[in-house]
């Protein structure tokens, strides 16, 4: 069974189509996929790098507080020394004022003692002092045992110093002082002395030192639990907080919430803290901070989730304060870019079928217009082939559209007229053939005929002289039968098909023979010059 070529090449048409749909199609889907995962990609990197910025912005807010509150320990200790002593320093001025006419120098040193004794601040620790130029305490209600002594005679040489330097300093005309030392704390009871700063002055009238002290470690503690107080409290984003932990692993604030139990983080939180936490200390080795990723709970959840931090190191008082971000709440956002391009996508993806459809349906009419042209064209072609056979038809070019069955036509054309010519040629062969034999029959016959002439006339000529009038009739007479001999002689070479025999002959002779021949028994006269 032979093919239709037409069907064909409809069917391998609508399959490219197809194909180059469906390709068009998959290189769309594949396109859209790369730009979401492009896009996701991207997202998670400027998401992760944003919120870093932000973690990092939120630890330096506080780093800076912490700094600054740090910064003003001293400042503020010593305004609060300050006060305190004024507040003292009055009060003697103002029993001095009251009594110093009336009442004898001791008797108003025991009211001043009496007032000041038991005044306590800052926990207990704070507590007024009193000595004289000479070094003796005059008053020292945390330790009594001190009163009445002379302190330049106590046996720790750095309260000797310490005692000495205010002495001076006193004594060469100045009315106040502070100054760094080392003092016992009255709150605990052991013999290690701290370092304190003390604020004192001159009560002129009886050239006492009126002084108080207060400890640095312990302004610090306040100030840091104070500032421990203000950033638990203290959120940024979703679930967003700063959290502090010593260096020795102890938690002060975690998960927003202060810590008062003295245990590790891993102690509280299990081993998977340990390394967090190893590599918060190896973070803060870098003065200026340093990011760490890890898993952790999220505040709204008990679950899991990738989490980002910056920390930071304060040495001083051996605190890594931190900040962190889980970088799993971008595939929400991931997820609804997901829907948001796939909406989109379905939209495209249908509008493309769309298309697609209405070219494929243009290019089946285009197609079956064609087809049936080129079928039409084709019918011209069968028809003409079906009665090459019985007829010489030519194929009509006036109807032909197409270039190359246009083409084809008139060679066809050309191929029948060649046709008709070599049939022509042929039935001119045939006519000449059958010519021939009529020829070659008659030539035969009329050679006889001429024999037997020639021969008598041969006969006849040998019976009269030359030079009788009749000899020049019989010699003209031989001469026409010996033409007449060779045009049957080239008849029967005509006949036989055999090719015409070549000679070289007198031209002027066979001018002279072809002329009295043509013109013979007419009233021309022949005038030769040759």
């Amino acid at each position: 069974m032979k093919t239709n070529l037409i069907k064909l090449i409809s069917v391998i048409l609508i399959l490219t189509i197809i194909l180059l749909s469906i390709s068009m199609i998959t290189s769309e889907v594949l396109g859209k996929y790369s730009d979401f995962t492009a896009a996701s990609k991207r997202m998670r990197s400027e998401y992760v790098e944003q919120q870093k910025k932000m973690v990092k912005r939120e630890v330096e807010r506080v780093i800076y507080t912490v700094k600054y509150e740090r910064g003003l320990a001293e400042t503020r200790l010593k305004k609060g020394i300050k006060t305190y002593i004024n507040y003292a320093f009055n009060t003697i001025e103002y029993l001095w004022e009251k009594y110093h006419r009336t009442k004898t120098k001791a008797q108003i040193t025991q009211l001043v003692k009496d007032a000041l004794r038991s005044i306590r601040y800052s926990e207990g620790r704070g507590y007024y002092f009193i000595m004289d130029l000479k070094g003796n305490e005059i008053l020292n209600p945390a330790f009594t045992e001190l009163e009445g002594k002379n302190l330049l005679a106590s046996k720790e040489k750095d309260i000797r110093s310490g005692i000495g330097k205010s002495i001076r300093w006193f004594k060469a005309g100045n009315s106040e002082r502070f100054n760094t030392g080392v003092w016992f704390k009255p709150t605990v009871k052991d013999t290690i002395k701290y370092s304190c700063i003390t604020y004192s002055k001159l009560f002129k009238p009886y050239n006492w030192i009126i002084g108080t002290a207060e400890y640095l470690d312990e302004v610090e503690h306040q100030i840091q639990d104070e500032l421990i107080d203000q950033i638990a409290g203290y959120r940024f984003g979703s679930e967003g907080y700063i959290f502090i932990n010593r260096y020795d692993g102890r938690a002060l604030l975690s998960n927003g919430k202060r810590r008062t139990s003295n245990k590790t983080l891993w102690e509280a939180f299990g081993q998977k803290a340990k390394s967090v936490f190893d590599k918060e200390l190896n973070a803060v080795k870098n003065k200026d901070g340093g990011f760490i990723y890890y898993s952790w709970e999220k505040l709204s959840s008990d679950t899991l989730a990738p989490k980002v931090s910056f920390v930071y190191g304060i040495p001083e008082w051996q605190w890594i304060i931190g900040a962190g971000v889980y970088i799993d709440d971008v595939e929400k956002d991931i997820q609804n870019l997901r829907s948001t391009m796939l909406s989109k996508f379905k939209k495209d993806l249908y509008r493309n079928i769309f298309i697609l459809l209405i070219i494929l349906a243009f290019f089946l009419l285009v197609w079956m217009f064609l087809v049936s042209q080129i079928k039409n064209e084709l019918s011209l072609f069968i028809s003409f082939f079906n009665q090459a056979a019985h007829s010489n038809q030519l194929i009509s070019l006036k109807n032909i559209k197409f270039k190359e069955f246009y083409t084809l036509a008139k060679d066809a054309n050309i191929m029948l007229q060649k046709k008709l010519e070599a049939e022509e040629e042929i039935l001119k062969t045939k006519k000449l053939e059958s010519v021939g034999i009529l020829a070659g029959g008659i030539a035969h016959d009329f050679n006889n005929l001429l024999a037997g002439i020639f021969g008598n006339i041969s006969l006849a000529k040998l019976h009269i002289k030359p030079e009788d009038k009749i000899y020049r009739y019989i010699e003209s007479a031989e001469k026409a039968i010996e033409r007449a001999v060779g045009l049957t002689k080239q008849l029967l070479t005509f006949a036989k098909g055999g090719d015409p025999v070549i000679e070289n002959i007198d031209i002027g002779n066979l001018i002279k023979d072809i002329a009295v021949f043509n013109l013979r028994g007419s009233s021309v006269k022949l005038d030769f010059q040759l």
